[in-house]
């Protein structure tokens, strides 16, 4: 292989992307049609079908063009896939902001379209597992369906942001998946409309999608309703109505019950646990907490060593947990589901005054605590409560001294819910920060 510049390579790369695009008739009717602000999420998908088809035929040429006897380096990977990815990424998520703008403006929504979040992970995987091939050639046709879906999957998350942004905002959107005729029983089984809240935590197969999916993930953000609190007039959000609707199924309202299942469904309904995204409240099935073992409460650097220590593993873990250090020194592990760990479920009363750490896991994280989190420090005293995911570390305490600055770009997804948390520390009195981890 002759010697070659990487950098003149991924301009060359670009500009065959750009070329592809520009040959293609569809991909530039459906640009169109999305920049003159009639397009939809449909014509979004359909045109990340189409771009990530074209881009990932692009990028298979350019690995096997520079491969060395059938492999190619991590150089070369990163070279010829990151920027590529990444101005595919800009120019879909771009798209789908214009599709949710004019999806707002139908419904009268005053309402700014929040953009997704760059997918630097999956790149990140594409990139090792194209290095780890051992024939280029063989693994071409994959890794056009990989880009491809890859494409289709920042819709999936433009749908899913401004859906949680709007569920936030006390709307009451919907989520349509439509297959294609010819998917597989998996996708069969999830094809419906579905209520957000019912299917909010990003981990729910509703966003899911294998390689080659066809389906249609889509979003409708409703009239604009929203229910309303009789006494103060407050226009409730999604998730508080959702809660009442809990209750009130679970016969809290019904004068005739029992007084005291009446009382231990209440009871019930007070622990909500630790959960990423909005969490809804309830206690998931999950396994016991794990005695580790006890160490003193006052020696704070053997209570940072087991903080550091679990954080270190949680950082991956596909479902959330927590390390509890409780007031006499016993250390627990605690196991809970994908966007849920329950320490008050637990331990009860014994969890006051405790140190608490938990991971928000990386499908399912809102980059900062959630309501859930903040009640349970509340409620049971903690001393401390920290949280982490694959981006930021953040905490609570009781140093109101120490509370973060509400960032320029505030309305960006991975500061929405930091920008609240901010907030709240001010009006409740309570310390906050976070920061990017090492």
């Amino acid at each position: 292989m002759a010697d070659f510049s990487l950098d003149d390579f991924t301009k060359e790369v670009l500009a065959r992307m750009e070329a592809a695009h520009e040959k293609s008739q569809e991909i530039s009717r459906i640009s169109k049609t999305i920049a003159d602000g009639a397009g939809t999420y449909a014509d979004v998908e359909r045109l990340a079908s189409l771009t990530g088809k074209s881009t990932g035929k692009v990028l298979a040429d350019a690995l096997v063009e520079k491969a060395v006897d059938g492999k190619v380096t991590e150089e070369v990977a990163k070279a010829i896939l990151s920027k590529p990815l990444e101005g595919n990424y800009e120019a879909i998520a771009e798209a789908c902001q214009q599709a949710q703008e004019a999806l707002n403006r139908k419904a009268g929504l005053g309402l700014k379209a929040v953009k997704p979040e760059f997918p630097r992970s999956r790149i990140n995987g594409l990139v090792t597992e194209v290095t780890g091939k051992d024939d280029m050639n063989n693994f071409a046709g994959t890794l056009v369906q990989q880009v491809e879906n890859l494409s289709l999957s920042t819709v999936d998350d433009s749908v899913r942001v401004n859906a949680a942004a709007h569920s936030r905002a006390g709307l009451y959107p919907k989520i349509k998946r439509i297959s294609d005729g010819k998917c597989c029983k998996w996708c069969s089984a999830l094809a419906g409309t579905y209520d957000y809240y019912d299917v909010n935590d990003t981990g729910n197969d509703v966003f899911r999608r294998h390689n080659n999916c066809r389906c249609q993930i889509l979003y409708d953000p409703g009239d604009g309703a929203r229910m309303q609190d009789v006494h103060s007039k407050r226009l409730l959000s999604a998730e508080e109505s959702a809660k009442i609707e809990a209750r009130k199924t679970a016969g809290i309202y019904e004068e005739k019950k029992d007084p005291e299942q009446r009382e231990a469904d209440a009871e019930i309904l007070k622990k909500g646990g630790l959960g990423s995204g909005s969490g809804n409240g309830i206690i998931k099935p999950h396994d016991p907490p794990v005695y580790l073992k006890t160490i003193s409460i006052n020696d704070e650097e053997q209570i940072a060593t087991e903080i550091e220590a679990f954080e270190k593993l949680a950082i991956d873990s596909p479902i959330e947990t927590a390390l509890v250090i409780l007031q006499n020194g016993d250390v627990y592990k605690c196991y809970g589901v994908i966007d849920g760990v329950y320490p008050d479920a637990d331990f009860g009363d014994k969890l006051k005054g405790a140190i608490v750490s938990h991971n928000h896991p990386a499908s399912t994280t809102e980059y900062s605590f959630s309501d859930s989190d903040r009640l349970l420090f509340y409620d049971y005293k903690l001393r401390l409560l920290r949280g982490k995911d694959h981006m930021f570390t953040y905490q609570i305490d009781y140093d109101t001294s120490n509370i973060d600055i509400v960032p320029e770009n505030a309305l960006d997804y991975v500061n929405i819910r930091h920008s609240m948390m901010i907030r709240d520390a001010h009006k409740f009195n309570f310390g906050y920060r976070r920061w990017e981890n090492d």
